[in-house]
Order: C-alpha cells, then sequence, then structure tokens
C-alpha cells in the first residue's frame, strides 16, 4: 500500500505560511489561502483553511477533475 500524501511547512514568507503539496503550493495567511497550482482550474483561488485544499489536489493529480459541488 502507497504511503499517504503529507503536506509540509515549506517557509515562512512575511504574513504568509506556505504550504508543499505534492507539487502544489498554499499560501496561508490565517483564514486566507491560496492555491498555487498551474494547470489547476483553481490556480490561484483562495478558500478558508489551507487543509481544505489538499483533497482537492488530491482530486486534480489523481483523476484529473474535481468533486461535484455539494
Amino acid at each position: 500500500m502507497p504511503l499517504p500524501h503529507v503536506p509540509h511547512l515549506l517557509a515562512a514568507d512575511g504574513p504568509w505560511t506556505i504550504w508543499c503539496y505534492r507539487g502544489a503550493t498554499v499560501r496561508s495567511w490565517g483564514k486566507t489561502n491560496r492555491l498555487v497550482l498551474p494547470g489547476h482550474p483553481l490556480d490561484g483561488t483562495y478558500l478558508s483553511h489551507h487543509e481544505t485544499w489538499f483533497p482537492l489536489i488530491d482530486r486534480w493529480l489523481d483523476h484529473g477533475d474535481l468533486p461535484p459541488p455539494a
């Protein structure tokens, strides 16, 4: 069984905390969290918590799509 993907803290840049996960970068500033992943349809979009991005990154990289809206 493959090991799970684990996000890791890459750096702090001013007010931003930068997370790296499967080649994507999530720039976190409190409740403002921006995805940086060229080619991903949500690249440059902000969500409320950095951990919200990880399943969306997995879905995109593993299946090439996004889950349907809830």
